[in-house]
Protein backbone atom coordinates (compact mmCIF):
# COMPACT_ATOMS: atom_id res chain seq x y z
CA UNK A 1 0.00 0.00 0.00
CA UNK A 2 1.06 3.76 -0.75
CA UNK A 3 0.74 6.30 1.87
CA UNK A 4 0.78 9.69 1.17
CA UNK A 5 1.83 13.00 3.42
CA UNK A 6 1.87 16.52 2.05
CA UNK A 7 2.28 19.49 3.68
CA UNK A 8 1.88 22.54 2.28
CA UNK A 9 3.34 26.22 3.13
CA UNK A 10 1.43 29.37 2.32
CA UNK A 11 4.21 32.01 1.66
CA UNK A 12 2.92 35.06 0.09
CA UNK A 13 0.86 34.51 -2.90
CA UNK A 14 2.14 31.07 -3.52
CA UNK A 15 2.17 27.83 -1.95
CA UNK A 16 5.06 25.22 -1.78
CA UNK A 17 3.99 21.68 -1.46
CA UNK A 18 6.18 18.95 0.39
CA UNK A 19 5.07 15.34 -0.64
CA UNK A 20 6.18 12.36 1.08
CA UNK A 21 5.01 9.16 -0.39
CA UNK A 22 6.12 5.74 1.51
CA UNK A 23 5.81 2.52 -0.59
CA UNK A 24 5.22 -0.35 2.13
CA UNK A 25 6.18 -2.98 -0.96
CA UNK A 26 9.18 -1.42 -0.96
CA UNK A 27 10.23 -0.62 1.67
CA UNK A 28 9.12 -3.51 3.33
CA UNK A 29 7.06 -1.99 6.31
CA UNK A 30 3.67 -2.35 7.24
CA UNK A 31 1.24 0.15 6.46
CA UNK A 32 -0.69 0.34 9.84
CA UNK A 33 -1.76 3.42 11.97
CA UNK A 34 1.38 2.74 13.93
CA UNK A 35 3.63 3.57 10.70
CA UNK A 36 1.86 6.53 10.24
CA UNK A 37 1.69 7.92 13.52
CA UNK A 38 5.16 7.62 13.05
CA UNK A 39 5.44 9.48 10.01
CA UNK A 40 3.52 12.20 11.11
CA UNK A 41 5.72 12.48 14.69
CA UNK A 42 8.58 12.60 12.64
CA UNK A 43 7.14 15.80 10.44
CA UNK A 44 5.53 17.46 13.53
CA UNK A 45 9.06 17.03 15.49
CA UNK A 46 10.34 18.88 12.02
CA UNK A 47 7.50 21.16 11.14
CA UNK A 48 4.65 23.25 12.74
CA UNK A 49 2.16 21.13 11.58
CA UNK A 50 -1.07 23.51 12.11
CA UNK A 51 -3.52 20.85 10.76
CA UNK A 52 -3.85 17.29 9.06
CA UNK A 53 -6.74 16.75 6.54
CA UNK A 54 -7.87 12.62 6.17
CA UNK A 55 -10.27 11.00 4.10
CA UNK A 56 -13.44 11.15 6.83
CA UNK A 57 -13.75 7.73 5.64
CA UNK A 58 -10.96 6.43 7.33
CA UNK A 59 -9.62 6.52 10.75
CA UNK A 60 -8.63 10.05 11.65
CA UNK A 61 -7.37 8.77 14.96
CA UNK A 62 -3.54 8.25 14.66
CA UNK A 63 -3.59 11.58 13.62
CA UNK A 64 -5.54 12.84 17.21
CA UNK A 65 -3.02 10.66 18.77
CA UNK A 66 -0.39 12.51 17.51
CA UNK A 67 -1.38 15.33 19.02
CA UNK A 68 -2.21 17.41 15.80
CA UNK A 69 -5.73 19.05 14.61
CA UNK A 70 -7.10 16.25 12.52
CA UNK A 71 -9.53 18.20 10.15
CA UNK A 72 -12.29 15.78 7.82
CA UNK A 73 -11.89 16.11 3.85
CA UNK A 74 -14.33 14.41 2.18
CA UNK A 75 -13.38 12.63 -1.65
CA UNK A 76 -16.71 13.14 -3.42
CA UNK A 77 -17.65 15.73 -5.82
CA UNK A 78 -18.65 18.38 -3.30
CA UNK A 79 -15.74 17.87 -1.15
CA UNK A 80 -12.91 18.16 -3.81
CA UNK A 81 -14.03 20.26 -6.87
CA UNK A 82 -13.56 23.85 -5.57
CA UNK A 83 -9.41 22.77 -4.30
CA UNK A 84 -9.57 20.58 -7.39
CA UNK A 85 -9.78 23.87 -9.50
CA UNK A 86 -8.12 26.00 -7.45
CA UNK A 87 -5.33 23.89 -7.31
CA UNK A 88 -5.78 24.18 -11.49
CA UNK A 89 -5.79 27.70 -10.89
CA UNK A 90 -2.34 27.55 -9.04
CA UNK A 91 -0.36 25.57 -11.76
CA UNK A 92 -1.97 28.14 -14.66
CA UNK A 93 -0.38 31.32 -12.19
CA UNK A 94 3.05 29.34 -11.38
CA UNK A 95 1.73 29.86 -7.74
CA UNK A 96 2.38 26.55 -6.61
CA UNK A 97 5.96 24.54 -6.12
CA UNK A 98 7.02 21.06 -5.23
CA UNK A 99 10.85 20.15 -5.27
CA UNK A 100 10.11 17.98 -8.92
CA UNK A 101 8.65 14.84 -6.65
CA UNK A 102 8.66 12.16 -9.19
CA UNK A 103 6.23 10.35 -7.57
CA UNK A 104 4.17 13.22 -7.36
CA UNK A 105 4.78 14.08 -10.96
CA UNK A 106 3.91 10.71 -12.19
CA UNK A 107 0.50 10.68 -10.30
CA UNK A 108 -0.15 13.89 -11.74
CA UNK A 109 0.29 12.76 -15.31
CA UNK A 110 -1.50 9.94 -14.59
CA UNK A 111 -4.57 11.21 -13.03
CA UNK A 112 -7.69 12.35 -15.28
CA UNK A 113 -10.67 14.80 -14.27
CA UNK A 114 -14.07 13.49 -13.95
CA UNK A 115 -17.06 15.49 -13.60
CA UNK A 116 -20.79 14.80 -12.37
CA UNK A 117 -24.38 16.55 -13.89
CA UNK A 118 -23.28 19.84 -12.36
CA UNK A 119 -20.26 19.67 -13.27
CA UNK A 120 -18.07 19.51 -10.21
CA UNK A 121 -15.02 18.07 -10.82
CA UNK A 122 -12.29 15.51 -8.86
CA UNK A 123 -9.01 13.41 -10.21
CA UNK A 124 -9.36 9.81 -10.28
CA UNK A 125 -7.41 7.09 -11.41
CA UNK A 126 -6.84 7.13 -15.48
CA UNK A 127 -6.60 3.38 -15.22
CA UNK A 128 -7.24 1.06 -13.04
CA UNK A 129 -4.16 0.54 -11.06
CA UNK A 130 -2.22 3.86 -11.22
CA UNK A 131 -2.66 5.26 -7.59
CA UNK A 132 -3.15 9.31 -7.22
CA UNK A 133 -3.12 9.34 -3.62
CA UNK A 134 -0.24 11.94 -3.47
CA UNK A 135 -2.44 13.80 -5.98
CA UNK A 136 -5.33 13.99 -3.86
CA UNK A 137 -3.33 14.51 -0.57
CA UNK A 138 -2.09 18.18 -2.20
CA UNK A 139 -5.22 19.11 -3.50
CA UNK A 140 -6.52 18.52 0.47
CA UNK A 141 -3.83 20.25 1.75
CA UNK A 142 -3.30 23.17 -0.40
CA UNK A 143 -7.20 23.50 0.42
CA UNK A 144 -6.43 23.62 4.44
CA UNK A 145 -3.01 26.05 3.15
CA UNK A 146 -5.45 28.80 1.17
CA UNK A 147 -7.59 28.61 4.41
CA UNK A 148 -4.65 30.02 6.48
CA UNK A 149 -2.79 33.39 6.51
CA UNK A 150 0.46 33.41 4.53
CA UNK A 151 3.69 33.21 6.74
CA UNK A 152 6.86 34.08 5.39
CA UNK A 153 9.13 32.85 8.01
CA UNK A 154 8.25 29.29 8.99
CA UNK A 155 5.43 28.52 6.99
CA UNK A 156 1.83 26.81 7.95
CA UNK A 157 2.10 23.29 6.89
CA UNK A 158 -0.88 20.50 6.09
Amino acid sequence: GLTSICLAFPIHDQITVLPFLVDSNYWGVSQSDAHRRFCLKLLANRYDIRQVAFDRWKNGQFILDCGLNAVQFGQGFASMSEPTRSLQERIRQNTIKHPDNQGLNKMVFDAKLVSDAVGNIKPCYATGDTPIIGMVAMIMACALAENQPPDSHHGNIR
